[in-house]
């Protein structure tokens, strides 16, 4: 039965091998890609931090005149929770300006997506494959990559413990053994100390492509509420988003604001999405008429049952971004380990085939060589 379940675990790493290096380095890079995009280009990602609060409409009538003179409108604004981060503006030709907010200036236009950060997250999810009939169908890929990664742990998990008796001995590291002995002992220790981990962030990878909120439900004995809006708004400009922002303030005093959502089409509500103080990313919506500035609908995610709180929660679970620097630190380490154990593994397969080659030769070489003697 052992023996079947090691060629398991080389047949899966054999057969998404590629696609799991693939995965697990793109993901090291995302732990920490919009740093690293800081770092490549600091003129047009670096700001100093405003010393209070910008106003959302006077930023957006400032650059409003410029969109106005080059006929384009606001799809999407987006403000980073890093005080050292420009806005940024997705716009109608798909472009996006990053702003400085404590003058309104614009510092860097790029099209959509095409960012150092944005080129790492198309290569995690697409293999930076752009055909649009394609990319649904890579995402089911990726999936699978995870899916296969929980169960080549888990078929690890159950090598490890075949037989019981000893299982924790055989995680002793043991000197003075050759190299390849030692890289096997790594091997094994590592995917052990790091198995419920590393399945956690496949399954919570898997959960932003396949349907898993049965599960968080199941878990959490609690059913997810949907986050909708049913309601029709009148149309608006920014002349009406100050009340719009300041509808949205009232409406969760505690929370930042940190997307807003223009509608593009006359009935569509504007929507805001908002940070509450404890959360890593803005799951609070908000759903307001464009024209006049009232709430329609209200999704506040501290009073969210635990299914939704759980499924909030998978975002920063996934990214790394839970227990601030330490927990990304953490998880650059873990994001390589798929692309590591895959690499050590397949080695430490080839290095025993050589050694039954070299002992089958040289078994045959000695039968030849007795067979003559005895001829002679």
């Amino acid at each position: 039965m052992k023996r079947w379940f090691k060629q398991l675990h080389l047949a899966l790493a054999l057969l998404a091998g590629v696609f799991l290096i693939s995965i697990s380095v793109s993901g090291a890079l995302l732990v920490f890609g919009k740093d690293i995009q800081q770092l490549l280009q600091p003129t047009y990602w670096e700001i100093n931090p405003p010393s209070q609060a910008p106003n959302i409409t006077q930023v957006l009538n400032i650059v409003n005149s410029q969109l106005n003179h080059e006929n384009l409108h606001i799809h999407q604004l987006s403000i980073s929770n890093r005080p050292n981060w420009p806005w940024v503006l997705t716009l109608s030709n798909r472009e996006q300006w990053n702003i400085n907010p404590a003058t309104g200036e614009v510092l860097y236009r790029y099209q959509q997506g095409s960012d150092f950060y944005h080129w790492i997250m198309r290569w995690h999810r697409w293999l930076l494959i752009e055909d649009q009939t394609l990319k649904p169908w890579l995402r089911h890929a990726m999936s699978t990559v995870s899916l296969i990664l929980i169960i080549e742990i888990i078929v690890g998990l159950i090598m490890w413990l075949t037989p019981l008796r000893g299982m924790l001995k055989r995680l002793k590291l043991k000197p003075g053994r050759t190299w390849r002995a030692r890289l096997h002992q790594y091997h094994l220790l590592a995917g052990i100390v790091f198995s419920l981990p590393l399945i956690a962030i496949a399954f919570t990878g898997m959960s932003f492509n396949w349907p898993t909120q049965k599960i968080f439900e199941l878990a959490t004995f609690s059913n997810m509420q949907a986050r909708e809006n049913n309601l029709a708004g009148s149309p608006g400009d920014l002349a009406k988003l100050a009340i719009a922002v300041d509808t949205a303030q009232q409406a969760l005093p505690e929370a930042k604001i940190q997307r807003i959502y223009f509608p593009q089409k006359n009935e569509a509500p504007l929507l805001i999405r908002m940070q509450a103080p404890n959360e890593k990313a803005p799951f609070s919506y908000l759903w307001i008429d464009a024209g006049t500035g009232q709430l329609l609908t209200l999704y506040n995610s501290a009073r969210a049952p635990s299914a939704n709180q759980w499924w909030d929660f998978k975002y920063a679970f996934h990214t790394g971004i839970w227990f601030g620097k330490i927990s990304q630190w953490l998880w650059l380490l873990m994001a390589l380990l798929p692309a590591l154990f895959t690499g050590s593994g397949l080695y430490l397969y080839y290095a025993r085939w050589a050694q039954r080659q070299e002992k089958a030769l040289s078994a045959k070489v000695n039968y030849n060589c007795s067979s003559n003697s005895r001829g002679s």
